[in-house]
């Protein structure tokens, strides 16, 4: 469902003092990337954004596998589910592994990725 962010802020952003708050939802994702050989899970509230940011910081071509709306907790429980592929302690880059794959393939049906 997304963030919900209340502010009371002209468009100039000084603070208004009488009015409704603007309200806005910001979207939530959990993605899915992958470099051919590690998958990476992250949360972003931008995922194209966040697509190019860790493309310019990476040396291989990366394929975005899977995006589902999501929260940081549920990041984090994929973190903790997946933690015997992680490729280092505390890092969100896991080994490519069966139980991952059929993760994604359970969860198709939510995927906000266009099918190909």
């Amino acid at each position: 469902a997304g963030k919900k962010i209340v502010g009371v802020r002209s468009h100039d952003g000084s603070l208004i003092l009488e009015g409704d708050p603007i309200e806005t939802i910001v979207p939530e994702y959990v993605y899915f990337v992958s470099d051919g050989e590690f998958v990476k899970i992250g949360y972003t509230t931008n995922w194209q954004i966040r697509l190019a940011t860790l493309q310019a910081a990476n040396a291989r071509p990366l394929v975005m596998l899977a995006l589902f709306n999501g929260t940081q907790a549920e990041e984090f429980a994929l973190h903790q589910r997946f933690a015997a592929h992680r490729i280092r302690p505390n890092n969100e880059w896991f080994r490519e592994s069966w139980e991952i794959t059929e993760y994604l393939e359970e969860r198709g049906q939510e995927c906000l990725l266009p099918k190909v």
